[in-house]
């Protein structure tokens, strides 16, 4: 409820709770486009948290505050923008169980015929190792490659000096795979791949 009414203190109206099983419920924003509104961009993260450590302690602050709070930000600064597409902001629940909050939403969305032309996930970004550089990883498939690619155009035209790197998982996977296995396109958007938090999944991930 809590994140239901930070999109709500920002004026968006369009708010509800997806409720897809007995488990908490993925929490969804659209902002409607003005040109195109069949045509959707979801901009998404999970907001649950896990511990595989032996105790029931999970602050999940990098796995996944760090990329919920970027969906909440983007939100934020987005609304009072008028966009030709409908932005969907969501935040997911039941990642860490495997993927299931995104892959329902998913699922119903390609059933439902909804033209998703893309889908950024955020997932762990707020983790650097001493002595490494700063970057963003960004992963993508084979079809998802033309928004790598504009991604990577976006940074350089933005934040020209934020490193975009082409990133991969050495394990488990995110949100955006939800999306690829219902045939839309999707990148995740990533700390870093071959040194992210050892915090993961831990009460010491503050």
């Amino acid at each position: 409820l809590w994140i239901r009414d930070r999109f709500l203190s920002y004026g968006y109206t369009d708010v509800s709770l997806y409720d897809y099983n007995s488990w908490n419920d993925n929490v969804v924003c659209v902002k409607p486009g003005s040109v195109r509104p069949d045509e959707v961009v979801v901009i998404g993260a999970h907001y649950d948290s896990i511990n595989f450590s032996g105790n029931s302690n999970a602050p999940g602050a990098d796995d996944n505050a760090s990329g919920s709070v970027a969906v909440l930000e983007a939100a934020r600064v987005l609304a009072g923008v008028e966009f030709e597409r409908t932005i969907v902001f969501i935040c997911f629940s039941g990642e860490e169980q495997g993927l299931v909050g995104a892959d329902a939403w998913a699922e119903d969305a390609a059933n439902a015929g909804m033209n998703i032309i893309g889908m950024i996930n955020l997932d762990m970004i707020c983790y650097r190792a001493a002595g490494d550089a700063e970057d963003l990883d960004i992963i993508s498939n084979g079809a998802s490659e033309p928004m790598a690619e504009l991604a990577v155009e976006a940074i350089e035209a933005y934040v020209p000096e934020l490193n975009a790197v082409e990133g991969f998982l050495t394990s488990g996977s995110s949100d955006h795979a939800a999306f690829w296995a219902h045939g839309f396109r999707a990148i995740f958007l990533f700390e870093d791949s071959g040194n992210y938090s050892p915090y993961l999944h831990t009460a010491n991930d503050r």
